[in-house]
């Protein structure tokens, strides 16, 4: 991509080229929920998950990318991610979705 930059008031102007770099996003795999029985002596819905177990598959086994796991939409668009994916206790009871956020490690996409 060429560039070319004029000050108005003298008509002087420099040309110099620019290179966009556009980098590719993580891509996630659609997984199968995590799910639980619920403990006889509780029975009360509520169960300890371990949201990392399956990284590797959502992230195809692509190295350097981390994950964010948010307890719902508002978390995630408030950037309040689960402090502790690896023993998370469902805050819904029955069918909770759990958003993911990817972040390339290198480019930050």
């Amino acid at each position: 991509l060429w560039v070319r930059v004029e000050d108005q008031a003298t008509g002087c102007f420099s040309i110099t080229n620019l290179t966009l770099i556009v980098n590719e996003l993580p891509v996630l795999t659609q997984l199968p929920g995590l799910d639980t029985c619920d403990a006889v002596t509780l029975n009360d819905g509520v169960e300890v998950f371990d949201l990392t177990s399956l990284a590797e598959q959502l992230v195809n086994n692509v190295p350097g990318i981390s994950l964010e796991y948010f307890a719902s939409q508002a978390d995630l668009i408030a950037n309040l991610p689960i402090v502790n994916p690896g023993s998370y206790s469902n805050v819904e009871i029955g069918v909770q979705t759990i958003f993911v956020r990817a972040t390339n490690d290198t480019t930050g996409c």
